[in-house]
């Protein structure tokens, strides 16, 4: 219970790490004991700690609250007592972190975070603003990369294709170990889900309600498993070209056999 309320609550997904020393997996065994509620109340709870004793802060106690409308209020305000911000933090793909914690102007000192949830949001984006991973994407092919986590639906073919094609250094920017995180989370986090039979449509374009369009763009399988059943060709095509690109910028290692003169 401790470690699902700690994924799923988005509201520290990861202990803050006071000593600045990586985290190992031994940290994140949980150690159990029974204490005391308080000096006057000897009734004994369960208490259970990992992260070095690190408090974690999940949801609002609704326990003491007189009145519930529900049962299982504690459990669903999990999911439902968030806001986006506090959800924003579960993933990596999102592109209002991934500008707040890799564009150049929030790394060089506190600056006051931005929300980027559409594509006008990245255009009005200073260079500083933009995530370059290191000055290896330039300006224009991180505003392109940032939009296209706007639309996590399509946002796994438009990212292939991004590195497949167009400028090879594209694809040497896939060596920073930031963009490598960003990437994998685009390609393999499930997103939304939905039943299978789940029978709503889009009637209005643009839907305005951003809950009632997730729940239209979510997936019974998860949006990669959506790709491969719809639409495999773009995912397929640009796989094997990036394959193609990578050995081609492979350089090949020297040795006295295999070298003339």
């Amino acid at each position: 219970v401790f470690h699902f309320k700690h994924s799923v609550s988005g509201r520290a997904p990861t202990a803050e790490n006071t000593e600045k020393h990586p985290w190992l997996p031994s940290d994140a065994t949980l150690h159990w004991q029974a204490r005391r509620r308080n000096k006057e109340d000897p009734t004994l709870e369960y208490y259970v700690s990992a992260f070095q004793d690190h408090h974690q802060a999940f949801v609002e106690n609704l326990a003491t609250q007189k009145e519930t409308k529900n049962a299982f209020a504690g459990f669903l305000s999990l999911f439902n007592n968030k806001s986006g911000v506090e959800r924003a933090k579960i993933s990596s793909a999102n592109p209002t972190n991934v500008v707040n914690s890799c564009g150049e102007k929030f790394q060089k000192g506190r600056n006051k975070p931005v929300a980027v949830t559409t594509e006008d949001d990245v255009l009005h984006l200073s260079n500083s603003e933009l995530p370059t991973f290191g000055n290896i994407l330039n300006p224009s092919d991180s505003e392109k990369f940032i939009q296209f986590l706007t639309v996590p639906y399509i946002r796994i073919p438009l990212i292939l294709d991004f590195f497949a094609n167009g400028d090879p250094g594209r694809l040497s920017a896939l060596k920073t170990k930031s963009l490598q995180l960003i990437v994998d989370a685009a390609l393999f986090e499930p997103g939304h889900w939905k039943p299978a039979d789940y029978t709503a449509v889009i009637t209005e374009v643009p839907v305005i309600d951003r809950d009632k369009l997730q729940s239209l763009l979510a997936t019974a399988h998860g949006t990669l498993f959506n790709e491969i059943a719809k639409s495999p060709d773009v995912l397929t095509s640009s796989v094997i070209k990036i394959l193609e690109r990578a050995l081609d910028m492979d350089v090949g290692k020297y040795t006295k056999k295999t070298s003339s003169g």
